[in-house]
C-alpha cells in the first residue's frame, strides 16, 4: 500500500511544487484529503461526474502560486 501511495503521491508533489507553491508537501496532503472526501462521496451515492467536476474545479482554481492568480 505504501508502494502504491508513493507511486502517485510523488508526481503530485513534484506538479504542485512545479507551480510555486510554499508548501508543496502540504498542499498535496491537503489535494490528497479532497480527492479522498470525492471518492467517499460517490460511495455514499454522489453523481461521479458532478463530483469529478467540483473536484477538479477546487483542485485548479484554489493552487495558485505566490503573488499570482488562480487558473
Amino acid at each position: 500500500m505504501h508502494e502504491l501511495h508513493h507511486l502517485h503521491h510523488t508526481p503530485l508533489l513534484t506538479a504542485v511544487a512545479e507551480l510555486g507553491t510554499e508548501a508543496p508537501h502540504l498542499t498535496g496532503r491537503l489535494i490528497g484529503g479532497l480527492v479522498q472526501a470525492a471518492m467517499t462521496a460517490v460511495e455514499h451515492g454522489a453523481d461521479p461526474h458532478d463530483v469529478a467536476d467540483r473536484t477538479l474545479a477546487l483542485i485548479h482554481h484554489g493552487i495558485t502560486p505566490p503573488g499570482g492568480s488562480s487558473a
